[in-house]
This record gives structure tokens, C-alpha cells and sequence, in this order.
């Protein structure tokens, strides 16, 4: 394989008061395939990184007004900014200035100048990291979307059922592809529910946390879960 092909592009903050090294690492950063930004200034870094929301940022910590000790700072409080890989870039390879560089929110600190293939593979270790933190998001965004939907689909289940006692227990029912979600007032009426169902040849999943104050069960026997609850009067599906 090429060590030069490009890898998902990423969007690349420079951040070096020296104009030839950001021009370079740009010039090679775009040729590598990613978007790639400079600042020249610390403070025009920790102004513009809000608004690029980079995946990684590369910061000289020898700069002069604002140092990247401070950029790394600003960057780590900025909410928007969570998912920014900050690696630093210094000419003094020595603990002192890696620990202090990593004490000021730096996820690396590394020497400069920086050889191509110690850069290859730092972007390979950010693109895994970028990878994650997008799959996490899209999880959460799925997790989501699917408790919306099944909320949506809860349905009022009534055929079938006969007379029902006043204080009997209300029970939902909503569709989640193959199978149903009980819902229940509690974890123990749910757990005494399930129990029964199972005593009675029904396909029951565990327990589980539904949502503040109620807890749920999956069924995998529809038309039987149906027919048992319509025939018990201990039990009301909710309208």
C-alpha cells in the first residue's frame, strides 16, 4: 500500500507562529487528502477552532503572546470542541515539557520537526478516534430515534378482553419489529407478569429499566400474550 494515500479526510487546525512550518504541514496535510487550516497566532487559534470544529489540532507550545499551553486551555473548555484531538508540538523532547504539555489538556506531545512516517501514523490513531467518537454519536442518535419510535407505536390492545377488576394492573404493549415490548408500572409487577407468561409457554426476554418509573420485558409470543392478558381480569391493557 502507499503510505502516501489519503486517508479519510479530516479537518487539521496548524497552529505555529512560524509561516514556513504551517505552510508546509498545509501543503502536505492537503495532499494527504484532508481540509487543512493555520493559524499563525494563538489567539487567532483558539478564534478560529470553534468555528472549524477540527478534528485535530497541531500546536507549537513555544509561541510568543499566547502560548500553546494556553491554546490547549481555551480549547478544552470549549463544549463544541470535546472530540478535538490536541497534539503538541515542541523542539524540547523531555519529560518536563510532556508532562506540562499534557497537563494542559494535550492528548500527544510530540517533537518536531516531525518525520512523515511519526505523521502518518498520528493521523491513523486520530481517524480511529474520530471513528469512535462518530459511531458513539450515531449510536446515541439511533438509541434515540428507536425509543421515539417505540413509544409511537404503543398501542392500545382491548379485543378479546372481558370484564376487569378497578384496580387491576394497567399493562402497554408496543411493537418493536418481531417481537413486543411489555411495559409495566414497576420492576417487580413486571417481574411477576413475566414470570407468569413463562409459566404459561410464552417467549419472554429479562427484566429491564424502560424509562423513570416503569419497566418492560420483551414478548416474542404476540398472539398468546394477547389472548392470556384478555382472559385475566388482575390485568387492564391501556387504552
Amino acid at each position: 500500500m502507499n503510505a502516501l494515500a489519503p486517508l479519510d479526510t479530516m479537518r487539521v487546525l496548524v497552529v505555529d507562529d512560524d509561516r514556513d512550518t504551517t505552510d508546509c504541514m498545509s501543503l502536505l496535510l492537503k495532499h494527504l487528502g484532508h481540509e487543512a487550516h493555520v493559524a499563525n497566532d494563538g489567539g487567532v487559534a483558539i478564534e478560529q477552532a470553534p468555528r472549524i470544529r477540527p478534528d485535530l489540532m497541531l500546536v507549537d507550545l513555544a509561541m510568543p503572546k499566547i502560548s500553546g499551553l494556553q491554546v490547549a486551555q481555551q480549547v478544552r473548555q470549549a463544549p463544541e470542541l470535546a472530540n478535538t484531538s490536541l497534539v503538541a508540538l515542541t523542539g524540547y523532547g523531555d519529560a518536563p515539557h510532556r508532562e506540562e504539555a499534557m497537563a494542559a489538556g494535550f492528548d500527544e506531545c510530540l517533537t518536531k520537526p516531525l518525520p512523515m512516517d511519526h505523521l502518518l501514523a498520528l493521523l491513523q490513531r486520530v481517524r480511529g478516534r474520530v471513528a469512535a467518537s462518530r459511531e458513539r454519536a450515531a449510536l446515541a442518535v439511533d438509541i434515540s430515534t428507536r425509543s421515539q419510535e417505540l413509544k409511537a407505536k404503543t398501542i392500545a390492545e382491548s379485543d378479546v378482553q372481558g370484564p376487569v377488576r378497578p384496580d387491576a394492573t394497567p399493562v402497554r404493549i408496543a411493537k418493536s419489529g418481531i417481537s413486543d415490548v411489555v411495559v409495566l408500572q414497576d420492576p417487580e409487577t413486571a417481574s411477576h407478569l413475566r414470570q407468569w407468561l413463562r409459566e404459561r409457554g410464552c417467549r419472554v426476554g429479562p427484566v429491564f429499566h424502560f424509562s423513570p418509573g416503569q419497566a418492560a420485558f420483551f414478548n416474542y409470543s404476540r398472539r398468546q400474550l394477547r389472548m392470556l392478558l384478555g382472559n385475566n381480569p388482575e390485568y387492564r391493557i391501556q387504552q
